[in-house]
């Protein structure tokens, strides 16, 4: 939502007080009551979707790990142990950061 805000009205005129509260600047409560919201649900299984068809047939055992930019899916053809998901934890942590690094960059 936030996108589509900044593309109507520009960054500048688009301010996040918290996660669920924005004061649009010169935007017009009908207009902004009309934007679509989106959970963004169905992309996310979308993306999934074409990683878990991308893995090979015999990898079957997947735990997947989700913000709000970043997805990191730890797979195995085996029983997933514990420190696959230590390393998958460690390694989704490291991208989260780096994507708001570049995100306030």
């Amino acid at each position: 939502m936030l996108a589509q805000l900044w593309k109507l009205y520009g960054r500048s005129m688009v301010e996040q007080q918290t996660r669920f509260d924005l004061i649009i600047h010169g935007g017009k409560e009908e207009e902004v009551q009309s934007i679509p919201i989106s959970s963004g649900e169905a992309t996310i299984k979308e993306i999934l979707g074409a990683v878990w068809r991308a893995l090979p047939e015999g990898i079957r055992v997947r735990e997947s790990l989700i913000d709000d930019r970043v997805i990191t899916v730890v797979a195995t053809e085996e029983t997933m142990k514990p420190e696959f998901m230590d390393e998958g934890r460690k390694l989704h942590t490291e991208m989260v950061e780096e994507a708001r690094r570049r995100k306030d960059v």
